[in-house]
């Protein structure tokens, strides 16, 4: 073979050229979907305070467990407007503080007006026909008792038809009243008055409205608002104690779980992460903490709330050390690995136990080697011999 021949370049194969080219390909592919998947991953992490969690959930902190929550009203009044009525003038806009009795907004009374005049207009006609009616019914009774007997029956025939009117009169008349009373209800009642001290949180707009036109939020007694998902539902009952902890402060307050809504539910999934069967999914159940006491809470303020159990300390509790963090002497080893002796929680008893178990001790090995020098002595004596 010649010296040409040995330089040439072998030329690689065009369907391993083309089996690299996609192997490259899946390998960046693969580095994107990796990058953005961890990128994803790592935005839905909420920075928060080490001894707190803000996902709304469940989290384990030292012996506890805490959920985020936000501040609401603890009692809500939603006004429904009058479907058959138009609203004339607003007095207040959203955001205002309205106290009990302050007018809200009325209604427009030209219509209901008119609807009244009319009716009492038919009420009075009503009452004339009655009238009129027992006049013809007297004249008839009068030409009865003097008509011949093949007459009579003729007579007693109109004298029944009127007394049919009077009646259909009357009814008429009796329900021309009750539309009367509430005609004037609506008057009475065209300026809607709050009925608490509170909170215009909003009004609705637009011809359509469904559901409530305005709703106040009571500034009397807040309470807090918590979610807690189907995983750790049953960690919470009603009546559980409860601490809320501010995020900008030392302060607390305390409450109790009223009332935990598992009829009104929604789905999540606290970690992102799903599979194929969908079972990543969760659903949400929202729980109300009934403060004792709300003063220096805001509407809408987010707090973190803390389950509070019959044999926790006031002060919250002190994690109990691994047992690996015990030494057999009665000491307890820090985390850099340092001893630490506990001189404080022994008892008198407990000292006086220890100093007996030592004599008992010194006693026993004092009578052993005593046995021992004996049984010594007599093996020597028993060579001598």
């Amino acid at each position: 073979m010649g010296p040409k021949e040995e330089n040439k370049v072998k030329k690689i194969p065009f369907y391993k050229r083309k089996a690299f080219i996609i192997t490259l390909i899946v390998i960046v592919v693969l580095l994107i979907v990796g990058v953005l998947a961890y990128r994803k991953l790592a935005s839905t992490v909420t920075q928060v305070p080490d001894e707190y969690v803000d996902d709304g959930s469940y989290a384990d902190v030292g012996m506890n467990n805490y959920y985020s929550g936000v501040v609401e009203a603890e009692q809500t009044w939603e006004i429904q407007k009058d479907a058959e009525r138009e609203i004339a003038e607003v007095y207040v806009k959203e955001g205002d503080t309205v106290t009990a009795g302050q007018k809200l907004f009325s209604y427009d009374t030209g219509e209901t007006k008119v609807s009244l005049e009319q009716a009492e207009l038919e009420v009075d006609n009503y009452g004339n026909s009655i009238s009129d009616y027992q006049n013809q019914i007297k004249n008839l009774t009068d030409q009865q008792s003097k008509a011949a007997e093949a007459e009579k029956a003729d007579f007693q025939t109109q004298i029944n038809q009127l007394n049919m009117n009077i009646r259909q009169a009357q009814l008429g008349q009796k329900t021309k009243q009750v539309e009367i009373t509430e005609l004037k209800k609506k008057l009475e009642n065209a300026t809607v008055l709050s009925t608490m001290d509170g909170v215009v949180k909003s009004i609705a707009s637009g011809s359509k409205i469904e559901g409530a036109y305005m709703t106040i939020l009571t500034t009397a007694q807040y309470r807090v608002k918590g979610s807690i998902d189907e995983m750790n539902y049953g960690s919470l009952t009603q009546g559980q104690k409860m601490i809320a902890h501010s995020r900008v402060s030392d302060q607390t307050w305390t409450g109790t779980v009223t009332k935990i809504d598992t009829e009104s539910q929604t789905t999540s999934n606290p970690n992102n992460m799903y599979d194929d069967s969908g079972s990543g999914e969760a659903s949400r159940y929202d729980f109300y903490v009934t403060l004792d006491n709300s003063d220096g809470l805001l509407l809408g303020q987010h707090v973190y709330l803390e389950p509070v159990y019959d044999d926790m300390p006031a002060d919250g509790g002190m994690e109990a050390l691994p047992e690996d963090q015990v030494t057999d002497e009665g000491t307890e080893t820090t985390g850099d690995g340092s001893v630490a002796t506990d001189t404080g929680s022994a008892t008198e008893g407990d000292s006086t136990e220890a100093a007996e178990g030592s004599r008992d001790t010194k006693t026993q090995k004092e009578e052993k080697n005593t046995e021992n020098k004996e049984n010594k002595n007599t093996k020597n004596k028993e060579v001598k011999e």
